[in-house]
């Protein structure tokens, strides 16, 4: 029987983990807050190990990269003045400059058509059985459905809703103590 694994977040860090999944034959269901894919970003300077993970996801060679052939990098400082740094572009292994968006894109077309993905949809609850976890899934229309999971993941940000479903105490160490403490929500969770 195929494994089945939920995925909160359709980042990068949710397409990575389905790509990953899917080639060692789990059947990844990912899930997604927003009502579609979000473009664009911010730039990001793929490291040598951001490529070798991209190449090791076989995306490396679709994504589109934005490194200038001349660039300057300056040290703003918060009265406005400027410093010139050294050129990143200039080191060994020098890093590679894409938008997030361009990352997700390239993630997108590993999975697009591979990868089933919900839009509108979060968890409300996630309760652990003995051998899978049954979740409560809620499309932006309000219907509910219980789905049964061998895997969940949250790659939904720091805020995480699979975080904080999933973890229903918040302790909070003292120096002379352990307390819960309620954190203001309707529900109590875990900060450590």
């Amino acid at each position: 029987m195929t494994q089945r694994a939920l995925i909160v977040g359709l980042g990068i860090g949710g397409m990575s983990a389905a790509i990953a999944l899917k080639r060692q034959g789990w059947m990844p269901v990912i899930i997604e807050r927003a009502a579609e894919r979000r473009k664009g970003g911010y730039f990001i300077g793929l490291r040598e190990e951001g490529k070798n993970a991209a190449a090791a996801l076989g995306v490396l060679d679709i994504m589109e990269k934005r490194t200038p052939d001349h660039i300057q990098f300056w040290d703003v400082r918060k009265d406005g003045t400027r410093k010139r740094i050294a050129d990143l572009t200039q080191e060994t292994n020098a890093p590679i400059a894409v938008l997030r968006g361009d990352i997700e894109e390239a993630l997108w077309h590993g999975i697009e058509g591979k990868v089933e993905v919900r839009f509108g949809t979060v968890p409300v609850a996630i309760i652990n059985g003995a051998t899978q976890t049954h979740v409560t899934l809620q499309s932006d229309d309000g219907q509910e459905t219980t789905e049964t999971y061998d895997l969940v993941i949250g790659a939904d940000g720091v805020r995480s809703t699979v975080r904080k479903l999933a973890l229903q105490l918040h302790f909070v160490l003292s120096s002379d103590s352990m307390d819960t403490h309620d954190s203001g929500y309707d529900d109590r969770w875990c900060v450590c």
